[in-house]
């Protein structure tokens, strides 16, 4: 390439920039060369190996092929979980086993470092919890004794909860985004009159809503500079106490704790499904004990149980996947920190505790990936570059090969990493399937173990999850072990198992609820004539056995040709353009078409079109350029405007096209 000729060298005939281009280019490749071979040699440290699984093509195991019943290849591993059989087993096996570990820790500030609390410690708390609370009960007459939790993810929340376990107590959780109506039913159902809350705030609401219902609340946030005024105005009627004050009266007084039975209800959790007022999920000790049991597999199967692993509690405790995740890390024994604040400063949380475990929903890890992408620009150049980068990190992973190195994976994902704090090792997902290229890039940036897991309340929290090093996206993995799953007609769909190849998930495991909280109509709903309970979900099974989710039942709906839509699946696509902050799809059997709402990103659209929102602006800038950094259009403006909209429109639409959307599935209209 070097040589002369006809007088002249190769790069004497190119313009300089060229000339600079094509040397960069190999500069850069020889870069990645060297470095990849440098791996290969054993040099490089920062690699982490995994055992490649040998079952991955096939998933499941027809156990019935005429009802469409399979269950799991795992072999489920019930140690430690031989000698735990009710919720105060996990508790004094955890504290027993792990009594000098801490536990749970969180900041009082930003600016201060973490208090952590050992597992004996918790220990301690949850026997004084259960000591006085249990005396409240017992000049009641009431066959179950029910408590409240009302705020946010905190050690005193799941203390308390573990205390209901051991004292033979029902825990209620409650939370906000339920709405006034139904926390009055659900007040009201359970007859709740002893409430763990937040703040002073928290308990003047359900004060109010509640009347004279309330005798006992106790408030985590001690400073409260509202607590006194309250104290005042409730004196004679409620009795409030803070949590502090509450264990120091039960580290004074202790009670031994009770023995509850397997069957006893531990936990009521309210849904708040698609239609109605919340439904309450039944879990006994039986069926939370065994939901915990599911995910141990993971844990070993990962040989994760070897070095001591950190966990940023954020998703809401009221739900059951949160509540199976610290349940989960406390049975081996690893750290669980709290939010300092709330969930506005997440990332400053997650970079100062610098979690291995990462428990995540579709939504955040899109947004990385959109953030990622919109970072590094449009450019063919840096998008190959991008491109390569991932698919260089897959092929190694499908060897078991995690590797957090190199010149690409510095301009690319080192960032991605320093959010979470550069400790991830292994990142969970549930929810939702990850879009492919979501999963792609996410699995590339963190270098390590993506296991994506499907579950509901109902069943306990986990059904399937996807296996370490699957190189296929957006299926909800195998079946762990200890589940089976059949797939059933849908007559009101009309889809036939053996016709169409999908049908309603329909579940059967010890974690599945018994029922719905005093309410039998939709308890004989929620199970079939063979015990299995019905998830609503319409799924099929995949070339490798695993199962792949369509969409809800009830979300699903015919246009007027007779095509039936998957809503989510098009929400998921659209989702991944950086124009989008979130979006609805829907449709129905009188039109042929779908139509889609959506809130636009501001700032990405004012950068993609600034030049058309010039004519927007008030006063008008001085140029385009103006009008897209100084953010003068607001969103209003920026939805009003069909000739915005008709861009956003084309792009989602090729986006669309490129993920392989039939031309019914996308939106021909958007607000």
């Amino acid at each position: 390439m070097l040589e002369h000729l006809g007088g002249h060298s190769f790069f004497c005939m190119l313009n300089p920039l060229m000339a600079f281009g094509i040397l960069l280019i190999i500069a850069l490749l020889t870069a990645v060369c060297c470095y990849n071979n440098v791996c290969q040699l054993g040099v490089n440290r920062k690699v982490r190996y995994v055992k490649p699984m040998d079952n991955l093509r096939f998933q499941s195991k027809v156990i019935d092929s005429k009802n469409h019943i399979r269950t799991s290849t795992w072999k489920l591993n019930n140690t430690p979980f031989e000698d735990i059989k009710t919720v105060r087993d996990l508790t004094e096996y955890v504290v027993r086993k792990y009594s000098s570990n801490p536990c749970f820790g969180k900041r009082p500030n930003f600016e201060s470092a973490p208090t952590w609390t050992s597992y004996e410690e918790m220990g301690k708390t949850v026997k004084a919890i259960g000591s006085v609370i249990s005396q409240w009960f017992d000049s009641s007459h009431e066959e179950q004794h029910f408590i409240g939790l009302y705020g946010r993810n905190s050690a005193e929340w799941f203390s308390t909860e573990l205390a209901c376990g051991s004292y033979g107590m029902i825990a209620v959780p409650l939370y906000d985004t339920l709405g006034q109506e139904a926390l009055v039913h659900i007040l009201k159902q359970t007859g709740l009159h002893i409430v763990l809350c937040d703040t002073v705030a928290q308990t003047r609401k359900l004060l109010t809503l509640t009347q004279d219902q309330l005798t006992h609340v106790i408030i985590v946030n001690k400073d409260d500079p509202e607590l006194e005024s309250l104290k005042e105005s409730t004196k004679g009627s409620v009795e409030l106490v803070t949590f502090d004050q509450l264990v120091t009266i039960g580290q004074k007084n202790p009670l031994p704790a009770k023995n509850p039975k397997m069957d006893d209800t531990f936990l009521v959790c309210y849904t708040s499904g698609s239609t109605g007022l919340p439904k309450g999920v039944i879990h006994t000790h039986r069926t939370f004990v065994h939901a915990v049991s599911l995910a141990q597999p993971v844990v070993e199967m990962l040989d994760y149980g070897q070095t001591k692993h950190r966990h940023v509690s954020y998703l809401p405790l009221s739900h059951i996947m949160e509540q199976m995740v610290i349940s989960i890390m406390l049975v081996n024994g690893y750290q669980v920190a709290f939010l300092t604040t709330d969930i506005s400063r997440l990332l400053t949380d997650l970079f100062y505790y610098r979690p291995t475990i990462f428990v995540a929903v579709p939504r955040i890890l899109s947004r990385m990936y959109t953030d990622t992408v919109r970072g590094i620009g449009g450019g063919a150049w840096m998008t190959w570059l991008f491109n390569l980068a991932i698919q260089r990190k897959l092929n190694e992973q499908k060897r078991g090969i995690f590797r957090q190195s190199g010149l690409l994976d510095y301009f690319f994902f080192r960032k991605v990493r320093e959010q979470l704090g550069c400790c991830v090792s292994l990142i969970v997902c549930g929810s939702a399937p990850l879009q492919a290229e979501v999963l792609e890039f996410i699995k590339a940036a963190f270098s390590c173990v993506v296991m994506e897991g499907y579950g509901s309340t109902e069943c306990g929290g986990l059904v399937t999850a996807t296996l370490p090093m699957d190189p296929n996206a957006g299926h909800a993995g195998a079946i762990v072990g200890g589940v089976t799953v059949k797939l059933v007609d849908v007559p009101s769909m009309n889809l036939r198992v053996e016709r169409d190849g999908m049908g309603e998930v329909c579940v059967m495991s010890n974690a599945c609820t018994p029922g719905y909280f005093k309410d039998e109509t939709n308890t004989n709903q929620l199970f079939d004539n063979s015990g299995f309970t019905l998830t609503g979900d319409v799924g099929r099974w995949t070339e490798t056995g695993s199962l792949k989710i369509v969409d809800r039942s009830k979300h699903i709906f015919k246009l007027s040709q007779g095509e039936y839509i998957a809503p989510e699946k098009v929400e998921q696509v659209y989702a991944t353009s950086p124009l989008v902050t979130n979006i609805y799809v829907d449709g129905n059997s009188t039109s042929s078409y779908i139509v889609a709402v959506v809130v636009p990103d501001l700032k990405e659209v004012c950068r993609r079109f600034a030049t058309h929102l010039v004519s927007l602006c008030s006063p008008a800038p001085s140029s385009a350029q103006s009008a897209g950094e100084k953010n003068t259009v607001t969103l209003s403006q920026v939805c009003e405007s069909p000739l915005v909209v008709k861009l956003i429109l084309k792009e989602l639409t090729e986006i669309g096209k490129a993920k392989d959307l039939k031309s019914f599935e996308q939106a021909s209209r958007f607000k």
